[in-house]
């Protein structure tokens, strides 16, 4: 009673800044740092803050930043789960360097190609076991590294391409399988081999 109308606007967004960042204490700091008025208010934003935090993680226990990557790794996912036994590995592009190094043992045990795709299944690239034994200096140090510093990008094979369009695209790849995209969604849908020219779905 009686505390300024603006401090309410404060302790609500510190509370909304707190619940969806998972961070109480940086969002108390925040607060601190770019309002310089939350002096008097510390009891009630904490509290507030408090608060709000455990609601959220009622609900939802990861953050922002790592409900992105748990998306991407969810695209990926479906990607590989859904149509690994249709001749490729697809790896989100948010991998870690183990997952990568997991995906690529299966996928040279299998003689198939390993894809990155993205948190919307797009594709982001393809990766080869040389990539990964001769990491470029970029991707350094490998603890931090993900799957798409590795990833090369590769001519994709569209589902509206004729076969000639395909034996161009094949002219200049270097691989015998090219990843096969949607037309209108460009979500990775399969591979295509170069032997027989025919489109695994």
């Amino acid at each position: 009673p009686g505390g300024p109308p603006g401090g309410f606007a404060i302790i609500g967004a510190g509370a909304v800044l707190a619940a969806s960042t998972q961070g109480p204490v940086s969002a108390v700091v925040l607060m601190l740092e770019l309002t310089r008025r939350l002096d008097t208010l510390m009891v009630p934003a904490i509290l507030a803050i408090g608060v709000a935090v455990f609601v959220a993680r009622m609900f939802e226990y990861r953050s922002i930043y790592s409900g992105r990557i748990h998306l991407g790794r969810s695209a990926a996912g479906r990607a590989s789960g859904e149509r690994e036994a249709d001749g490729f590995i697809a790896v989100s592009s948010s991998a870690r360097f183990p997952e990568l190094l997991r995906a690529l043992l299966r996928g040279t045990a299998k003689a198939e190609p390993v894809y990155v795709v993205n948190e919307t299944g797009k594709l982001v690239g393809e990766v080869l076991p040389d990539c990964v034994r001769e990491p470029p200096p970029e991707t350094l140090p490998l603890e931090t590294a993900t799957a798409a510093d590795f990833a090369f990008t590769v001519p994709p094979v569209l589902t509206s391409d004729d076969d000639k369009a395909a034996r161009d695209k094949f002219a200049t790849a270097r691989n015998h399988a090219l990843p096969l995209i949607d037309g209108e969604t460009g979500v990775l849908v399969g591979v295509r081999r170069q032997p027989n020219g025919t489109a695994v779905r």
